[in-house]
């Protein structure tokens, strides 16, 4: 038994040792584009990185903290309290406290000044943080060109990167339109319908925000909508919108697996993408920027029994290392398909002409 144990593990240090010296062949992404043609695109955290380094940060709340955008000390255990990063869900709490005192005729003082100093803090954070429209716009026709090929395309990023690259392809007559199955600044539940082209195109992407976005909000009455806007003064808008408290924001920002399924499953929007979106009949899949770290296994769980045999996943610098971690791990949960990688910055593939 004990030669048998050890024969074993001599097997799997063997393997081990292969896997790590085995080298990914690293595909230009036109020499394999038309395998993907009309699939699911599936963008993570490196797509928005690839159009401003400024989105590259570990947390929104730690920027904040570390740049004294939040320097209050009862606010971070607010945070420790309810064992969250996010601020959607801090704002949301306090929010609905303030109402209860309201109906209860409690002073609220001390609750507005705590949601006032976390809010303008989100606000301060953004601004830091997000590129203006104008430094955007140059990528958007890139990525308008890349994201129609697709049928899907699920941002897990909160930026609004994807609305304004929408926007851009509404002044396109090329046969492809980009939606997002909001109608009149609310989610239509019947989103299958938006498959369809209508006006004489030929192709429709649909494009869904599984982590929320800058541009969704909830009111006071905890209904979900869009700020809609042109593009070029939508970020203005939408942090004014905060600072009036007539939205609190809808996104996910970061946080352990459990903590984002809670979120996803306290917003109708977030859950029918997870419900019914993700573990769509899909045969290929194409990720962009997407590390897939342990807080983001629970979507290939979901994405697990909806019939996918090929997916494409994007490298950075020809890291080997990154290969081997998404290898195994895809193979993991998907069992024996066939994976390919591709250079994030080649010709045609997201920001590159």
């Amino acid at each position: 038994m004990i030669g048998l144990n050890k024969s074993l593990t001599s097997l799997i240090c063997l393997q081990l040792i292969k896997e790590r010296d085995h080298m990914y062949q690293i595909n230009d992404w036109n020499n394999i584009c038309a395998e993907y043609n009309r699939s699911t695109l599936i963008l993570g955290n490196g797509a928005s990185i690839a159009v401003s380094r400024q989105f590259n940060y570990q947390s929104l709340l730690e920027h904040a903290f570390n740049n004294n955008l939040l320097n209050n000390e009862h606010i971070n255990e607010l945070f420790y309290f309810f064992e969250t990063n996010d601020f959607e869900l801090i704002l949301r709490r306090i929010w609905q406290a303030h109402n209860v005192n309201q109906i209860f005729r409690i002073n609220n003082t001390n609750l507005s000044q705590v949601y006032e100093e976390i809010r303008n803090g989100l606000i301060a954070t953004v601004r830091s943080i997000h590129p203006s429209y104008q430094e955007v716009e140059p990528f958007l026709n890139n990525i308008y060109n890349f994201i129609k090929q697709f049928d899907t395309i699920i941002s897990l990023n909160y930026d609004l990167i994807i609305y304004w690259a929408l926007m851009h392809g509404l002044n396109i007559n090329d046969g492809f339109s980009l939606k997002d199955c909001f109608i009149n600044r609310n989610f239509d539940e019947n989103w299958k319908r938006f498959r369809e082209p209508i006006y004489g195109n030929r192709f429709t992407s649909l494009i869904f925000y599984l982590h929320g976005n800058l541009a969704l909000g909830k009111n006071f009455h905890g209904n979900e909508y869009k700020i809609e806007n042109n593009g070029i003064n939508l970020l203005n808008l939408i942090l004014d919108s905060w600072s009036r408290m007539e939205t609190v924001p809808l996104f996910i920002s970061e946080g352990t697996a459990k903590q984002k399924i809670n979120s996803i499953h306290n917003s109708f929007y977030f859950s029918t993408i997870y419900r019914e979106v993700l573990p769509e009949p899909k045969d290929s899949l194409v990720i962009y920027g997407w590390g897939i770290g342990p807080q983001d296994l629970h979507l290939l769980e979901k994405l697990r029994n909806c019939g996918i045999r090929n997916i494409a996943v994007s490298v950075y610098n020809n890291n080997q290392d990154y290969c081997q971690y998404i290898n195994a791990t895809l193979q993991r949960h998907f069992g024996n398909i066939n994976i390919q990688f591709f250079d994030s910055n080649s010709s045609n593939c997201w920001i590159h002409p």
